[in-house]
């Protein structure tokens, strides 16, 4: 697990001072104790005294009689031993639960409650597979198959006894958000990279809980709105602080982004360089990197720490592979950006020690939002290696890119504006005209869902072209349809004909009444009002 800290844990790399609230946790000792009998019992009479412990026996001990089995059963425990079924356990440091099932079927049974406690404080789960699965467990779980880990955990548990507190690391701001929209699904990149379980969307909107959260940062770098803001390393803090780093440096000077565990390694490296040190490596992405570029650095050098969660990791070889595109698209051949391992002692020096000239000098702020800072950087080092402005294409998923239309069998609903979370797709107003901007879109996919003829198909790419990437463009138009009675434009001319096609065999749309189809919707009701006066005696 992650320890607990007492304080707020900072930026070690810059002191950022950004205004934090804190989550607080508090423990009075009360130890849920998870496995099979004669493990929990061994736990339990070392603990005993330091913590007030409850087991459940939730796994059955083996079927051979050895050492310890003998050991646990001459131990007296004062602890409650439960034997219900467990159906699943939950929570963290002061707040942990679990259900079970009791005889006669009596399922989703708080065991906390039945031990007349609002809450259990810690869980050590000593089965074979964790109970909770979470690459980053949540704080006070302890899971702990083997005797080693165990020790470990004795050790730790009786520490946990009072009040801890840790930063709240990041907010969500739903506005921007382009998760969900009118019960559409779109974007899950945030969910998908998260190591802690911490984001859900139980109703439709992203929601954090900040008890669980363990500050990575796959999150803000994955979302492309910027609606998930990093509060203890803003990326506009992290930029202007980068910059001035690289300007300061009076030459041009490799960047090399680590976290703690990461320092040691630098001592290997010969000077100049430029070092970026952050709690969790993830909290730096495709901005910070293509921003070293621009700014000067002539290669970025990410270490990736022993430690590194396995969904952290695919996180960031994502963003990797998004940057390789970006710069084979450019014309840049030679590695840039570069992933080593905190172990692989050899790799880090060889590779700054490599005479690679930058690729830009440039010397601009940075945009206070993450996504312009990317298309800044990206559009600097294009001009700096005279690209021609087309449209590069990217690996499916990238976040930015246009979008392709079936213009004869789009009806011009404007569903799929209806939902952009962006306004990369806007109405034409009064004219029946789809309306695209590129730079605004996020290829979060609602349009695409929301689209009832499934006309729409993402198309990842960076748009070189800044003009024509901002300029609003018309993907599709259509002549209006007016009423054949009061001339009202009330849909497009695609539309009609398919409803007539729709329509065709239906009676009611037969004869005169095929004209029905032609009005607006006051004038059709007016008319099925006057036949229906007609045929009254």
């Amino acid at each position: 697990m992650t320890a607990v800290i007492h304080q707020p844990k900072g930026s070690v790399a810059h002191q950022f001072e950004p205004a934090t609230s804190s989550i607080t946790y508090r423990s009075s000792g009360q130890l849920l104790i998870l496995g099979p009998e004669h493990r929990a019992r061994l736990a339990a009479a070392e603990l005993e005294g330091a913590l007030h412990c409850t087991l459940l026996i939730s796994e059955a001990m083996p079927a051979s009689l050895d050492a310890d089995m003998e050991r646990a059963a001459g131990l007296v425990i004062k602890a409650p031993i439960h034997h219900h079924k467990l159906q699943s356990v939950g929570g963290y440091l002061g707040h942990f639960d679990a259900q079970v099932s009791l005889p006669g079927g009596l399922t989703g049974n708080s065991l906390a409650s039945l031990s007349q406690l609002k809450a259990f404080d810690l869980l050590l789960d000593l089965g074979r597979t964790p109970q909770l699965a979470s690459e980053k467990p949540p704080a006070g779980y302890f899971h702990c198959p083997d005797q080693a880990s165990l020790e470990r955990a004795l050790e730790e548990l009786p520490q946990l006894v009072g009040e801890f507190s840790k930063p709240v690391y990041l907010r969500v701001n739903s506005d921007l958000c382009a998760h969900s929209n009118s019960g559409i699904i779109g974007c899950t990149r945030c969910l998908e990279v998260c190591p802690a379980d911490a984001i859900s969307a139980p109703s439709g909107q992203i929601e954090v809980d900040h008890h669980l959260c363990h500050g990575v940062g796959g999150c803000a770098s994955a979302c492309p709105t910027g609606a998930i803001e990093l509060l203890e390393s803003p990326p506009q803090q992290l930029l202007q602080q980068l910059r001035d780093q690289l300007q300061q440096a009076g030459q041009p000077s490799p960047l090399v982004i680590h976290d703690a565990q990461g320092t040691a390694l630098l001592a290997t490296v010969p000077e100049p360089r430029v070092t970026l040190e952050l709690e969790e490596i993830n909290c730096a992405g495709l901005e910070t990197w293509f921003s070293a570029l621009a700014w000067g650095a002539p290669q970025v050098v990410i270490i990736a720490p022993t430690d590194y969660p396995e969904t952290a990791r695919n996180a960031l070889n994502t963003q990797l592979g998004y940057a390789g595109a970006l710069l084979r698209g450019l014309g840049i051949e030679e590695p840039r950006i570069t992933l080593v391992e905190q172990h692989d002692g050899e790799s880090l020096p060889r590779l700054l020690a490599q005479p690679l000239a930058p690729l830009s000098s440039a010397a601009y702020l940075p945009d206070n939002k993450r996504r312009e800072a990317l298309y800044q950087a990206i559009d600097q080092l294009a001009q700096a290696n005279a690209q021609p402005a087309t449209e590069l294409a990217m690996p499916s998923g990238f976040p930015m890119g246009g979008l392709n239309i079936d213009s004869d069998n789009c009806t011009l609903c404007m569903s799929c504006a209806g939902v952009c979370p962006t306004q990369a797709l806007q109405s034409g107003g009064d004219e029946p005209r789809l309306r695209f901007t590129q730079h605004n879109c996020v290829q979060c996919n609602l349009c695409v869902s929301a689209c009832p003829e499934q006309v729409l198909e993402l198309r990842s790419g960076y748009q070189l072209d800044r003009s024509a990437r901002k300029s609003q463009q018309t993907l599709h138009e259509d002549s209006p349809l007016c009423c054949v009675d009061c001339g009202t434009p009330f849909a497009t001319q695609s539309l009609f004909r398919k409803m007539q096609l729709k329509l065709a065999d239906s009676p009611m749309f037969q004869g005169s009444n095929a004209q029905l189809l032609e009005r607006c919707g006051d004038c059709r009701v007016k008319a099925l009002m006057k036949q229906d006066s007609e045929l009254l005696p």
